[in-house]
């Protein structure tokens, strides 16, 4: 399971090991049509730093301004559909100030990976706001033990 930026680790192993994921479970993933210019103006000067006080704290925290403007390599993070080996879920906010979620969500069903299942959205969420919700965070923790069962069925 990642999140957010958690998803550039999720895609990295996924390219690099891909016997090693049994399932995946990507939720808000900045992975996707990462090579479109809103993902990283979204996160680093989104006008929505005025109304979202987290995401105000994590985009001017040293360290993780350091690595989205000097260290973060796109194309070491990208993730594209016929990349994906394994059981995928995905689960995007529908008012997501980061990821391009209608974009992500086209682009997903458009795909004939057969392993993706249909994109999940929150709806009238912005970027991490499903957190804060139970019912949806059930849903993740749901996609996820489902994920985790996949371990026990899957065929070497």
């Amino acid at each position: 399971v990642g999140h957010s930026f958690g998803t550039a680790a999720m895609s990295y192993v996924m390219r690099s090991t891909p016997q090693a994921i049994a399932a995946a479970v990507f939720v808000e993933p900045v992975v996707f049509l990462l090579t479109r210019p809103e993902v990283s103006l979204g996160f680093l000067f989104s006008p929505d730093a005025e109304t979202d006080p987290i995401l105000d704290t994590l985009r001017s925290d040293p360290g993780i301004a350091f690595s989205m403007r000097r260290r973060f390599w796109w194309q070491e993070a990208v993730l594209f559909a016929e990349d994906i080996k394994c059981a995928t879920t995905v689960f995007l906010a529908s008012r997501d100030g980061i990821v391009p979620s209608d974009k992500v969500k086209t682009y997903l069903q458009g795909s004939t990976n057969p392993r993706i299942a249909s994109p999940e959205m929150f709806d009238g969420f912005g970027h991490g706001e499903w957190e804060y919700d139970e019912p949806s965070v059930a849903r993740v923790v749901v996609a996820a033990m489902s994920s985790r069962d996949a371990i026990f069925t899957r065929k070497p």
